[in-house]
């Protein structure tokens, strides 16, 4: 996995809630092996709650950087799972404050809870005139995926370094959206035109 930070596209903001911080990373997801990737850049915002000891992280959407690979992707699980892994990555290193070691048993843990929602719609955006790509956008966020990490210092190893240790996952209830996926493009739209599709579920991980 490749991730780096960088200056985001114009005019493109995650609608972070009060009291969050707004951030982005580029990643690239490899499938098959190694064999193909997928350039993404992930939009997230979080907050760190002390009283809970945790950061609280939100996807907000994630968009293709070069083409329209998010179309081709052959196993959602294996993405949706790797994309909550990269957020929680980086949520423990720009919102979180100093962490405790890993094998303190006798402090309060700190961790890291990623929110995905479980209702989205694909979006044909004009990136750059003319040029359009297909992005994934989150429906919202009172039903969600969430994604419980431990995050901490590994005093192990040297020189010492951040983990996080995933913990367990738990689904919001009820589902407020259609499980069926959208015919794409749909019906009457093409590739080369804006359309976005209506909310739909991507299953829980």
């Amino acid at each position: 996995i490749v991730l780096s930070f960088g200056f985001a596209f114009a005019n493109l903001k995650a609608a972070c809630p009060p009291d969050y911080e707004e951030h982005w990373v580029d990643a690239t997801y490899s499938y098959f092996a190694g064999g193909f990737t997928c350039d993404v850049r992930i939009y997230f915002c979080c907050k760190w709650d002390n009283n809970l000891k945790q950061v609280v992280s939100q996807i907000e959407w994630v968009l293709p950087r070069y083409n329209n690979c998010l179309r081709y992707l052959p196993r959602w699980s294996d993405f949706l799972l790797w994309l909550h892994q990269t957020v929680a990555y980086w949520a423990n290193r720009v919102c979180m404050p100093e962490h405790p070691p890993c094998d303190d048993t006798v402090n309060v843990e700190f961790k890291v809870v990623v929110k995905k929602p479980r209702c989205v719609y694909w979006e044909n955006w004009e990136k750059y005139p003319g040029d359009y790509v297909t992005r994934l956008v989150f429906c919202g966020y009172d039903i969600n995926c969430n994604y419980v990490y431990k995050v901490c210092i590994d005093y192990s190893v040297n020189p010492p370094v951040k983990r996080e240790i995933f913990l367990y996952s738990y689904a919001d209830e009820p589902l407020l959206c259609p499980t069926e996926e959208p015919q794409l493009p749909p019906p009457g739209k093409r590739w080369d035109e804006p359309w976005m599709t209506n909310c739909f579920a991507k299953p829980c991980e």
